[in-house]
């Protein structure tokens, strides 16, 4: 009974260790997901003179892996929420499961303020801004994840195997 007891401690930290390797994967992802839609966004604001509300429709439909971001902005303002209300709670009700850190986040949150209050040209430069803040932080979560889940399985392993002898 005691080794059944051991091998479930085992396999549960090792489940634990894989899924935060997962959430690592995932932030790479997402921030990956995220700049390709601020392409979009932007793409449609400048060069379609997409009004606000429309383009994060579209942005939202065409992007399944951030897409709910989006439409659920889109469905704030036309339910008659501002810009900035309508994307801070989206954002946050979005970003609240996911596997982003703050860091991720905060361009995300301040681009409510600015956006939709200005002239085309100067949307972009807002826009741009964010891309290369998640950009930043992609890159750096893109070269730290071979050795992060790595690092996460193996402790998940190690720790399981630990804890089973200790209580064993």
């Amino acid at each position: 009974m005691k080794l059944v007891g051991a091998l479930l401690l085992v396999a549960a930290a090792c489940a634990i260790g894989h899924l935060q390797a997962a959430r690592r994967e995932q932030r790479v992802r997402l921030l990956a997901g995220l700049i390709g839609a601020m392409d979009l966004l932007e793409s449609h604001i400048v060069y379609g003179r997409t009004l606000l509300a429309e383009a994060l429709w579209r942005v939202g439909e065409q992007r399944a892996d951030v897409g709910s971001l989006f439409l659920e902005a889109a469905r704030l303002m036309e339910g008659g929420l501002a810009f900035s209300k309508a994307w801070r709670k989206a954002l946050s009700a979005w970003s609240w499961g996911t596997a982003l850190t703050a860091g991720d986040v905060r361009p995300l949150r301040d681009l409510g303020d600015v956006l939709g209050r200005s002239p085309a040209d100067d949307q972009a430069r807002h826009l741009r801004w964010v891309k290369s803040q998640l950009h930043a932080g992609w890159h750096d979560a893109r070269e730290k994840l071979p050795e992060l889940t790595r690092l996460y399985r193996a402790l998940g392993v190690c720790g399981g195997l630990i804890l089973a002898l200790l209580l064993y």
